[in-house]
């Protein structure tokens, strides 16, 4: 196996149906392999890491996928911040991203480009790319 798929992934949890798709996501994420948009989901470890994982996460929902289950996984994600805002202010810039995401996720690619620059992070051109083999966690 050289990546995991969608179809890997819901082997994976079929095989620990107790685990939530949250946990299985994270413990894939240290095996190495790079994962697929769907299966890595949203990453809030940086504004540069959320950026990538929303752009592939939009060109995934704009050839096809899934796209209710692209954007509840978006929502679960801008819930997770929403909670997590109360602790780490830090976390509001963030919720602006996924709000922007869901309003039209065709314009995000463009529009997160433009507001790296505003704050001083460079474009998207400077991300890794949605394929980039990342661990970091969610």
């Amino acid at each position: 196996m050289t990546r995991v798929t969608e179809a890997v992934f819901a082997e994976v949890a079929a095989a620990f149906p107790d685990r939530k798709a949250r946990a299985l996501r994270q413990g894939l994420r240290e095996c190495g392999l790079p994962l697929d948009p769907v299966v890595e989901g949203v990453r809030q470890d940086s504004l540069e890491e959320l950026a990538r994982t929303l752009i592939a996460l939009q060109h995934a929902y704009q050839a096809g996928g899934n796209q209710g289950q692209i954007r509840s996984m978006v929502i679960e994600s801008k819930n997770h911040a929403r909670l997590a805002s109360l602790k780490r202010p830090e976390k509001l810039e963030m919720i602006e991203w996924m709000l922007v995401w869901l309003h039209d996720p065709s314009l995000f690619e463009v529009w997160v480009g433009l507001r790296l620059r505003s704050l001083g992070k460079g474009a998207t051109g400077d991300l890794p790319s949605p394929d980039a083999d990342e661990t970091d966690q969610h």
